[in-house]
């Protein structure tokens, strides 16, 4: 040490005198021509960067730069603020590094690190962002599904309905994947030890079970060679399953996203957590498993949000630094897309690693901080838990194939939650649980094997038959009635000759929801046509054979639209209302003959004259004055010969 310091006093000296440097320090220079001189200046505070540029350029036109003169450099630069750095680098793209490579010190200078910690503020900015707005989704999701002390209302037991019927698309999208990750893939060569301590040190052959990102080494069999496993698999490629388990990844990100309530079962990675959701008929029960992980996400946010910055570095979070880079983030504009600040970002994201990080963090699994970095609702997030969930347990090791492009997407613009939500029980709805399925029967099919294959299906099948909405209708009439429909054999619901500008709901086929009520009208129409037996033919079929549904019955999908339509003014000629006809309900009281006519204007008002297929509305209530069985029932009309064939194929076949 004491050598080297008496050669640093050395260089001094000699770089002095080839400098022509008086001993001490000199005052302030502004016109100095000599390193010499521009190294005895002690400030450079307010030179322009036209100046600048000419005294860093007179320090290096010299053989040797030394120690005074790297010293100079730092305070010349170390003379900016951080734009200001930013903006003199990029204008002079070499300088920097010649600085650097000449003996200047630049990366301690004061202006380098504030621009560093500028990064690592707009990281910590970036991920409070996601934790904002994924908090906001999650609590707007418990909102709608009520709380659970209280039992769910009809609206809040419809829509658990609907997202168990896409929670049985995602859990066999689930088991899919467990099974994918049973498949045996390949082989490897491995020490003869594991099966026999005899055998230590004499290779053998294993199969090697699928794990995403890892081929396995051999792809066929080796000859010759003793197998390792006791029990033996039939092996299938690897190319084939990696293919099917991208697309089930793909798929849940998909049904997830429009189903936001259904978050936290995938960030449980358990099949089984959501296979009991799916199954229980209970809507309250039914309702905690939901919001109990979705609770425990607001819990993981809470810690996240206080571990950022703090035992969660910023430099850490690799996904948000790649977004950052990408100039797509919700904060810090293009300021980190290219350039000196870019290069600023990465030097200060060198040698940090997110597993680092993730084993100081309060939280330890991957997928709590990896997946709430990202908003629920972009898929990101959807894939962060699913690129990590490759074990049985749910967690893979962090690092495979998927974590830097998943991760690194850009996926920093704002979330608006809830404008790209699809409504359950809708028909897109309904083919999004389609399409899912179709997904997770194929990567079943490609990872079980045919014979396998067929039992995980039969379980699919019968789950999905548990989760679907059923509806019983009933049609009361009387003989004439019964016999207009046809014999059993050719019954036929004939829309086109149905009742239309009377009735309450426009031109279709009537049934209802009480049985009851269909008895009331059997024995009224039996009594209007002569008396003669009286018949109630019911109908029990999955709503989604309904077609699109509106619903303008208390708590229905409509009835709000319905209730304005009613209080607006009827389209008299001028707009002029008559006295007595002020509203719509009015109207409706006064001319009930044109009840059919007045509702399918509301049809048109709401853009669904044409793709209504069926109609639910209340009956016995302050408009639709019908025939009850005692009290306020529901009544269904069946606006379209494609709904109308499906009770008919009913009455053919009996299912």
């Amino acid at each position: 040490m004491v050598t080297r310091l008496q050669r640093l006093v050395g260089n001094r000296s000699v770089a002095a005198l080839m400098a022509g440097q008086p001993d001490g320090i000199l005052p302030v220079q502004r016109d100095a021509r000599t390193p010499g001189a521009v190294a005895a200046i002690t400030s450079f505070a307010g030179i322009d960067d036209a100046e600048r540029l000419r005294l860093i350029n007179v320090v290096l036109n010299q053989t040797w730069v030394g120690p005074s003169d790297e010293a100079a450099l730092e305070r010349i630069w170390g003379s900016l603020d951080a734009a200001g750095l930013v903006r003199f680098a990029d204008a002079n793209p070499q300088l920097w590094g010649t600085c650097i490579r000449r003996g200047a010190h630049l990366i301690g200078i004061r202006p380098y690190r504030d621009l560093q910690n500028q990064f690592r503020a707009d990281i910590t900015a970036l991920g409070q962002h996601y934790l904002r707005v994924n908090e906001d989704l999650v609590n707007r999701e418990l909102s709608a599904l009520g709380p659970d002390l209280r039992p769910p209302t009809g609206e809040q037991a419809g829509r658990i309905a609907g997202l168990q019927a896409a929670a049985a698309a995602l859990s066999n999208l689930q088991r899919a994947q467990d099974a994918a990750r049973q498949a045996r893939v390949g082989w490897r060569i491995g020490d003869g030890g594991d099966v026999d301590p005899d055998w230590t040190g004499r290779p053998v052959k294993y199969q090697v079970p699928f794990q995403a990102g890892q081929p396995p080494q051999l792809t066929e069999e080796p000859a010759d060679v003793p197998h390792g496993d006791i029990l033996l698999h039939p092996t299938v490629p690897y190319a084939d399953v990696h293919q099917g388990r991208e697309a089930a990844s793909q798929a849940i990100v998909r049904l997830t996203a429009v189903n936001p309530a259904l978050y936290g079962l995938v960030r449980a990675g358990s099949s089984i957590r959501t296979e009991a959701f799916v199954i229980d008929n209970d809507a309250g029960s039914a309702r905690t498993r939901l919001t109990a992980p979705l609770r425990q996400a607001l819990a993981d946010i809470a810690t996240t949000r206080g571990n950022l910055g703090a035992a969660l570095d910023p430099l850490d979070l690799e996904p948000l630094i790649r977004q950052l880079y990408a100039g797509q983030a919700s904060v810090g504009g293009t300021r980190w897309v290219g350039g000196f600040a870019h290069r600023a970002a990465e030097s200060a994201a060198v040698g940090h690693a997110i597993e680092r990080s993730l084993a100081r963090a309060a939280l330890q699994n991957v997928q709590q901080i990896a997946a709430l970095l990202a908003p629920f609702t972009s898929g990101a997030s959807l894939l962060a838990l699913l690129a990590v969930g490759a074990t049985a347990a749910g967690v893979e090791a962090y690092g495979s194939h998927r974590e830097a492009q998943v991760l690194a997407a850009a996926e920093g613009a704002a979330v608006s939650p809830g404008t790209e939500l699809v409504t359950p029980g809708s028909a897109e709805h309904a083919r999004m649980n389609a399409e899912a399925d179709l997904v997770a029967f194929g990567l079943a099919l490609t990872a079980l094997g045919a014979e396998a294959f067929a039992a995980w299906r039969a379980g699919a099948q019968a789950r999905r038959l548990a989760t679907e909405e059923r509806v019983r209708l009933h049609h009361g009439t009387d003989q004439t009635g019964y016999q207009g429909i046809g014999p059993l054999d050719r019954g036929r619901i004939d829309v086109t000759h149905a009742a239309g500008a009377h009735q309450d709901l426009g031109q279709g086929f009537y049934l209802t929801l009480e049985q009851d009520t269909g008895a009331v009208y059997g024995l009224r129409r039996g009594a209007q046509r002569g008396g003669g037996m009286q018949h109630v033919l019911t109908w029990d079929v999955p709503k989604a054979d309904l077609g699109v549904i509106v619903d303008v019955r208390r708590g229905g999908p409509h009835r709000a639209q319905w209730e304005a339509f009613l209080a607006e003014r009827p389209p008299f000629p001028g707009n002029r209302p008559l006295p007595g006809f002020e509203t719509n309900r009015a109207l409706l009281a006064r001319a009930p003959e044109q009840r059919g006519v007045i509702f399918d204007q509301f049809l048109e008002r709401i853009g669904m004259r044409s793709s209504a297929d069926t109609v639910f509305a209340p009956l016995g209530d302050d408009v639709f004055t019908g025939i009850t069985g005692g009290s306020e029932g529901t009544q269904v009309c069946i606006r379209t010969q494609r709904v109308a064939d499906r009770l008919n194929q009913q009455i053919l076949t009996g299912h």
